[in-house]
């Protein structure tokens, strides 16, 4: 059975490793883990906009716009 991969798996992993940090399986893990999470995060930018307030582009403060991504229709 599989399970999705939370950030609190990056998490837990990153902790593991302030204590084994020579532990080469466990830090390809958690870099995966982040690859991945960062491949998420672009993919929702892309398809609906920013995710974080962080993400929005220099001169504007426009991050939040109608419709929302729940609120379209069809897709």
């Amino acid at each position: 059975m599989e399970r999705s991969i939370t950030t609190g798996d990056a998490d837990e992993l990153g902790l593991y490793l302030t204590t084994h940090s020579d532990d080469k399986e466990a830090l390809e893990l958690y870099w995966s883990y982040i690859r991945l999470g960062q491949e998420g995060q672009q993919r929702y930018r892309e398809k609906c906009g920013p995710l974080l307030q962080t993400d929005i582009t220099p001169g504007s403060y426009t991050w939040l716009n109608d419709p929302w991504p729940w609120d379209l229709k069809g897709e």
